[in-house]
Formats: structure tokens, sequence, C-alpha cells
């Protein structure tokens, strides 16, 4: 009878093993490693809730196979689902953006791109970043067929690569003026010819004149 029984808890445990299998979620800024702030984050097997976190790293262990749903907010809160089929004694990881968006789904034309000749796009900021206060600002001109970046004493022709960064800097802070979380701690001036919009960054995990610094060469990446 011993004998059957050790043998009976030995097959239980080579059948888990067989089945045992995990997921690892890192959650984080796609901007910079140095950022400690994320979501929330929700796991649920199918319709059930199994587990919810806040941490840059978030471990499932013991799962049994089948369809998982991880589901968080990215900075803009925009609501993002994702679908993880888990099989036997497989160890999955995953990476989330937590700040991503979707701005080309924007309607209309950004100010780049209705630019005529000898116009301007300037953008004024003062805020903080790091505990550091800061004002500074960046403008960008069209001469015929080709755009140029001046920033302080730096004067040179924009890249497509570029282009498409303004456009997606322009409609992440129009969405701010709207929704976002945390401290407003950022205070910008968008400025085309005769318009001008101003805006308040409604979040303080984006530090967006700064990546925009960063991603024109002007900057060097965070120092963690």
């Amino acid at each position: 009878m011993k004998t059957l029984f050790y043998l009976f808890v030995f097959t239980l445990i080579s059948f888990s093993k067989v089945n045992a299998a995990s997921l690892t979620i890192y959650l984080s800024k796609c901007r910079s490693e140095c950022d400690t702030e994320t979501g929330l984050i929700k796991v649920y097997e199918g319709r059930k809730l199994i587990h919810k976190s806040r941490s840059l790293k978030t471990e499932l262990k013991n799962l049994k196979p089948g369809t998982y749903y991880v589901r968080y907010n990215t900075i803009a809160e925009k609501k993002r689902e994702l679908e993880v089929v888990i099989i036997d004694n497989q160890d999955r990881q995953l990476t989330l953006c937590f700040d991503d968006f979707e701005y080309y789904k924007k309607q209309a034309p950004s100010a780049i791109d209705v630019l005529k000749d000898n116009e301007k796009i300037a953008i004024y900021y003062e805020g903080k970043f790091k505990r550091q206060k800061e004002k500074d600002s960046i403008s960008f001109v069209r001469r015929g067929a080709e755009y140029y970046m001046e920033y302080k004493n730096i004067e040179r022709k924009m890249t497509e690569v570029e282009k498409e960064i303004i456009r997606e800097f322009e409609y992440f802070l129009m969405y701010f003026s709207r929704k976002g979380f945390g401290k407003k701690k950022g205070k910008y001036i968008f400025k085309y010819n005769d318009i001008v919009v101003k805006r308040k960054d409604k979040t303080s995990k984006w530090n967006g004149f700064h990546y925009l610094l960063v991603d024109f060469g002007l900057l060097e990446t965070d120092a963690c």
C-alpha cells in the first residue's frame, strides 16, 4: 500500500511539473529605462480576474493551459487588452509599453503638414523635469520644399522621421488638454503663425519637451 501511495504522489508531482507554465509581464516606459512609475495591469483567466499589479515586473506561476487576457491603461489612458495563450510547461514573457498611443488616428492634419513657405511653428515650454525648473523653446520653419529645426544657436534641415516626431508630439500635447492624470507640471505654448494654443500637461509622467529634445539629438538620454 505504501508503495502504491508514494507512486501516486510521485505521479501527481510529475504531472504538475509537466503542466506547470508561467507568464512574466514587464510593464515600463518605452521612452526611458530610468522611469519607475507604471500603471495598473490586470490579468484574467477567461473572464475571471486572477491578478492585479503596479509592478515593473509581474510573475505568474503554475498557470493552467488556456487563454488569458492582460488589460492595462497607457499613459494617455487608452485601454489595451492582449490575449495570451498558455500551453503546458511554457514560460511566456510579455513586454508592455506604458507610454504608447495611437496618434496616427488623428483626423485633422498636423500643423507641420499645412505650413507654407517661410511659415513657422514654435513650441514654448515651462515646467520641471526631475525637480529642476526648465524654460525653453524650439522652432520649425519651412523654406521652399525643405523644413528646418531651430534651437538656440543650432539650425539644420529636418528629416522625414523628425517631421513624424512633431506630428506625434502635437497630437499627444493636444490630447492632454482633455485627458491624462497626475499633477499639472508642464505649461506649453504651441504657436503656428498667428494661432496660439496654450496647454497644461495633465500628467507628471510624460516629460514631453525633454524627450522631444532627446529625439532631435539635442539632449542625451537619461543617465539613471
